[in-house]
């Protein structure tokens, strides 16, 4: 995965020598963590994500992630005026 200008992107099957940490998850599960619907630490305990390297960089990184409501209107509606 990279951070870059604010998107977390992710590359299947690809990894980078330099990586600071490497987590192996399912593809269903990333955006679970991401909406903060499983704690990450609950995802460990439970043995669906696997951490290699350095843990806290991978806590550092889901805490940037910022938390957004699963509920907010993608459109509003536009109140109409009878002019």
């Amino acid at each position: 995965m990279s951070l870059r200008n604010g998107v977390l992107t992710y590359r299947e099957n690809t990894r980078r020598d330099d990586a600071a940490a490497e987590i192996s998850l399912s593809q269903g599960l990333l955006p679970e963590l991401g909406l903060r619907a499983e704690a990450l630490e609950q995802a460990i305990a439970s043995k669906h994500v696997t951490i290699e390297g350095d843990a806290a960089q991978v806590d550092r990184l889901m805490a940037s992630l910022d938390t957004f409501s699963s509920g907010f209107n993608i459109i509003t509606p536009a109140v109409l005026s009878d002019n």
